[in-house]
C-alpha cells in the first residue's frame, strides 16, 4: 500500500492527477483535467450526483454531495472570471486609460460575481 501511495504522491508532485477508473489508475496532467466541463470532471472523480446518490447508505454521501456543489460553484465563478477577462481583452483601451480600465475591470468582476450570487439565491 505504501508503494501505491508513494506512486500517487509522486505523480501529484509532477503536476498530474491520479484517478481510479474501471480500467485501473489513470494519470492526467492536472491542468488538462481541469479543461473539461464540470460534469465530466465530477463523473471522472465519481462525484457526479447520480453516483453519489447510489451510495446513500454510506454516511460519506453528505460530504461528497457538498463537495460536488462546491466544485460546481467554483467552476461557475471561474467561468465568470474567464468571460470577464475575454471581454476586457476585447475592449479597446488607450494607454492613458489603463488605470481607469483596471478600476472598470474590478467593478465589472464584482458586478458579475454579485449577479451570480443573486441568481443562485445565496
Amino acid at each position: 500500500m505504501d508503494e501505491l501511495k508513494d506512486t500517487i504522491l509522486k505523480e501529484y508532485e509532477k503536476g498530474n492527477i491520479v484517478i481510479a477508473t474501471i480500467e485501473g489508475l489513470q494519470t492526467c496532467p492536472f491542468n488538462d483535467f481541469l479543461q473539461q466541463p464540470v460534469e465530466g470532471l465530477l463523473y471522472d472523480l465519481n462525484r457526479d450526483e447520480a453516483t453519489i446518490m447510489t451510495f446513500i447508505d454510506d454516511p460519506k454521501w453528505v460530504n461528497n454531495l457538498a463537495t460536488t456543489k462546491i466544485i460546481k460553484k467554483l467552476f461557475a465563478e471561474r467561468q465568470i472570471l474567464i468571460d470577464t477577462l475575454i471581454a476586457l481583452q476585447n475592449t479597446n483601451t488607450h494607454a492613458g486609460d489603463y488605470e481607469q480600465g483596471i478600476f472598470d475591470a474590478h467593478d465589472f468582476v464584482l458586478h458579475m460575481l454579485n449577479r451570480n450570487v443573486t441568481s443562485t439565491g445565496r
